[in-house]
């Protein structure tokens, strides 16, 4: 970080020491330097869960205002900051930029909360809420090439990751919440009900991301009927993935954005909340009855939750469509908050 700084200072006063860094830092400091804005963008990855990772995270805020650009926080979850240090630092860092659009409201309460005062913040929602899905037949040709058919049954889609944060025993709730999802996958074969097909919205990206499939691997192992359930692996765009949910009678997501493809789509949808984003969200569309915790999930809870749904289908997808539309404001409002703070114009929203 240090070599960040003397380069960042000497560049403010016309100086490029590009032998103080590597090329690879290089092109992204001179990025910085060059940019009309810094936009910290992304999921929920400001939080000291992440440790000591965070401490870069917040240094990339923190090096936008040293080279003097504004920088603000778009659509994030931010938090928890469990550790007096990281409370203090996460303040320090928060009060210093110029704007925080947070996607939940328990986000701008946590800020509140560790004394972020001196920036605006926005509770707003995520970014994804407005991706449009693709045109065309190629994702139901993925569905009929997985021998998956709606006129011969309904689908219900699943997505799950693994979770080590917050419990004492995180290897021993991992595992019981895996054989709770394979037995519900293997009730819903047994009873002919629904075809179950499971999916990963993370892609495989060099040494960064990783997808859920080794995951859903050690689900389907467990089952009995393992060779009944499809899998799809994530080899499309967004808005490929986006259709694809679409495509699906329930969804059953751990994983944030599965919920927000489907529930976008008019799809009914069951979260199973290791984070408090996937609380907010259920809540944010009108569904936090159909809400599971991680290290609490079982068999017959999902069986009933199921059944409720399908029941009550097309009155929950009113209540959704709803609810999707206010969230595509507030997302819009996002992009009009950033395009403020560039163009240096007073915020004008309370």
């Amino acid at each position: 970080m240090l070599r960040f700084i003397i380069w960042g200072f000497f560049r403010r006063k016309g100086i490029d020491l590009k032998w103080i860094i590597n090329s690879k830092e290089h092109e992204i400091t001179e990025a910085y330097y060059q940019a009309d804005c810094i936009i910290g963008c992304g999921g929920g990855y400001i939080n000291d869960n992440y440790k000591p990772a965070i401490l870069g995270r917040l240094f990339n805020l923190w090096f936008g205002k040293f080279l003097g650009k504004p920088v603000m926080i778009y659509a994030q979850s931010l938090g928890p900051f469990n550790t007096r240090f990281y409370r203090f630092l996460s303040r320090c860092v928060f009060d210093r930029i110029d704007l925080i659009i947070t996607r939940d409201v328990i986000s701008k309460n946590i800020l509140e909360d560790i004394g972020v005062t001196k920036t605006q913040i926005y509770a707003n929602a995520d970014a994804a809420i407005l991706l449009e899905p693709a045109r065309g037949n190629k994702t139901e040709e993925i569905l009929d090439d997985l021998g998956l058919n709606k006129k011969d049954k309904p689908i219900i889609g699943i997505t799950v990751r693994k979770w080590t944060f917050g419990f004492e025993n995180s290897a021993e709730v991992n595992e019981r919440f895996m054989r709770k999802i394979a037995k519900f996958a293997d009730y819903q074969v047994e009873s002919n009900k629904f075809s179950v097909v499971f999916f990963s919205t993370p892609i495989s990206k060099g040494n960064y991301y990783a997808t859920d499939m080794d995951t859903v691997d050690e689900i389907v192992s467990m089952m009995k009927y393992k060779e009944k359930v499809k899998s799809i692996i994530n080899n499309y765009s967004p808005e490929e993935l986006k259709r694809i949910c679409g495509q699906m009678d329930i969804v059953i997501g751990t994983r944030m954005h599965s919920l927000i493809l489907s529930s976008t789509m008019g799809v009914p949808v069951i979260g199973i909340a290791y984070e408090f984003k996937i609380r907010d969200y259920l809540e944010s569309i009108g569904q936090e009855k159909y809400l599971c915790e991680f290290d609490n999930v079982t068999f017959e809870v999902l069986r009933d939750i199921v059944d409720n749904i399908w029941e009550n289908k097309d009155e929950i997808k009113r209540e959704i469509a709803i609810n999707v539309k206010k969230l595509e404001e507030k997302a819009l409002k996002n992009a009009d908050l950033c395009a403020k703070l560039i163009r240096n114009e007073q915020n004008t929203y309370n």
